[in-house]
């Protein structure tokens, strides 16, 4: 009587000793397997418990890993959801179920065995399970194939063997659980699990030695959904890698992987890295390999502002081995937001209003636009202190300037923001003034001058109406004083300015109609510098003289014959230096 261990040589010539064959099979089964009535589940969903994993290569085909399948796009898809779990659908090709192969491309040597979950979903399908060792069919091939509603067992070394079936009848939407062993010793070894009956059938035979062997799947008709493919046993292997997405300027994070042999590793091993050769989106140094043992990381840094992908590849090599895992790394394209330098300005006190303060430079960038695309606005917090009119920039490219005029005739602190903007983002920068008014400015006098001079009836500042009896002042100075348009039209000061020093003098009147004066020292008088708008309550003088000496600062009050102005005017002036 034949046996499953028993090497049958039959060698199919037509379709009647297919047949017979097929007859035979039924009386070479090692065990009899319990006969199932072969209807479909009324609940096809019904799933046994997931096994634990059971390899570092393991697929739960939530993706087509196509790094490690060879796949055909018109007969596999993955993942397909099937009864709220992602598996792997074939679809049966009956013009050419080589041209739908399923293909597992990590080979396995002696020692090693896959795991499979599947179930059918027609009696006829011609579904193939089976290991090879030769991927265009031509070679060897060890497994099953599940046609005329039985499973059998299935063998090619030069012609086609059929030594038994394994499973009769074949059930309908029923997942099974396949085992398939290669090894040099105990030889080719299959193990078939009705997960739902728990009815199980084994077979053995001996194979070709010194071989390398890969996992293959196809059908003809129909169906077949697979999940929880496991690899395991001595082959050097990397557990895969998904694809990384990450955006412009971030980091992957240490990535997990395992490395092994499926078990304790005997002999020393080496993990090494090929980056890609992406230009400046990853330069060296951007790949770290961390981890140890069986356990082990991969972070990834690409350069900062770069965007594109590129493909990792990891190596996992002995003595005598050698593996290989390749993932991709996207980046995702980010826009930076345009940038701008602080404004190096530090206030020591406080400013005369008036007067300008800067040009203060600053730099602006932008790595994705060019600097010509960019819009520079300001804001003030205080528009009595400083109004925009009195704001200046100046500059081109990513070089500018920004020169502000605080206002005469308001003190007070004001925040100037400066906003640089792309189309879709903006950055800042802001510094802070403290300025104040040269309008009637409190002052504090000497011994001779009364604290309240300006509410007098005459002029506190008398007899100061010609150059030898001028009032002397300093530099800095502010003052408040007052002209008697009855009595008098001018108020002289001396004062005494240093070469090569630039002076501004500032006169802020209410009413009437003032000018300023700038005069020289010694006969005849001449003025070196006149500020005399008409319909302003504000003169101003800045002058660098060319020697050092004594100058004359004349207030003049012009009466104009039609409105003449009468009586107490009020003024300040200031004088200061730089």
């Amino acid at each position: 009587m034949l046996t499953l261990n028993s090497l049958l040589t039959i060698v199919l010539r037509s379709k009647v000793s297919y047949m017979l064959l097929f007859m035979a099979a039924l009386f070479v089964i090692a065990q009899p397997v319990k006969a199932v009535t072969a209807v479909r589940q009324n609940d096809s969903c019904v799933r046994a418990p997931s096994r634990p994993e059971e390899s570092i290569l393991g697929d739960t085909f939530d993706m087509l890993d196509k790094t490690v399948w060879s796949t055909d796009p018109t007969s596999h898809f993955a993942p397909f959801v099937l009864c709220g779990d992602n598996v792997l659908k074939a679809v049966g090709i009956p013009e050419g179920a080589w041209r739908g192969k399923l293909f597992y491309n990590r080979a396995m040597v002696s020692g090693d065995t896959v795991t499979i979950d599947f179930k059918l979903d027609a009696l006829n399908s011609k579904a193939n399970f089976d290991v090879e060792n030769g991927s265009d069919g031509t070679a060897n091939r060890f497994g099953i194939e599940a046609d005329q509603g039985k499973i059998y067992i299935k063998i090619f070394t030069g012609t086609f063997l059929f030594p038994g079936a394994l499973i009769t009848p074949t059930r309908l939407d029923t997942w099974y659980e396949l085992t398939l062993a290669v090894d040099d010793i105990k030889g080719f070894s299959v193990k078939l699990r009705d997960t739902d009956s728990d009815v199980t059938a084994t077979y053995t035979r001996k194979m070709p030695k010194g071989m390398k062997w890969n996992f293959a799947h196809y059908l003809i008709e129909g169906n077949a959904y697979l999940d929880n493919f496991a690899q395991s046993g001595q082959a050097l292997a990397i557990s895969g890698i998904p694809d990384q997405r990450i955006d412009e300027d971030a980091a992957t994070g240490p990535i997990p992987f395992r490395i092994g042999n499926f078990g304790p590793i005997t002999t020393a091993v080496t993990v090494t890295l090929q980056s890609p050769d992406s230009g400046p989106l990853f330069p060296s140094g951007s790949a770290v390999l961390g981890g140890s043992g069986l356990q082990r990381t991969i972070a990834i840094t690409p350069a900062a502002n770069q965007s594109g992908s590129a493909t990792f590849t990891l190596t996992l090599s002995t003595d005598t081995d050698t593996t290989e895992r390749a993932f991709n790394v996207y980046v995702n394209s980010v826009n930076d937001v345009p940038t701008i330098s602080p404004i190096s300005y530090t206030n020591a006190g406080r400013v005369p209003g008036g007067e300008p303060v800067g040009p203060l430079p600053f730099v602006i960038g932008d790595v994705d636009n060019s600097v010509i695309s960019l819009t520079v606005n300001v804001t003030t917090s205080n528009l009595a202190v400083l109004p925009l009119e009195n704001i200046r920039f100046a500059g081109s490219g990513p070089n500018r300037t920004i020169t502000v005029i605080p206002s005469a005739l308001t003190s007070g602190d004001v925040t100037v923001t400066l906003t640089v903007s792309d189309a879709i983002g903006s950055s800042n920068t802001s510094f802070h003034i403290s300025s104040f008014s040269r309008r009637f400015t409190p002052i504090v006098y000497g011994p001779a001058i009364p604290p309240s001079c300006e509410t007098q009836a005459v002029d506190c500042f008398e007899p100061n109406n010609g150059f030898n009896s001028a009032t002397p002042i300093t530099v800095p100075r502010s003052l408040s004083a007052t002209l008697n348009g009855s009595v008098d039209q001018r108020d002289y000061f001396s004062v005494n300015l240093v070469a090569g020093h630039t002076y501004t003098v500032t006169m802020l009147f209410p009413i009437g109609d003032l000018d300023l004066y700038l005069y020289t020292d010694g006969e005849p008088f001449k003025p070196v510098a006149i500020s005399d708008q008409t319909d302003t309550r504000f003169e101003q003088i800045v002058y660098t003289p060319q020697q050092d000496g004594r100058f004359f600062i004349l207030a003049f009050n012009y009466l104009d014959p039609k409105v003449p102005q009468l009586g107490l005017l009020q003024y300040s002036l200031t004088v200061t230096g730089k």
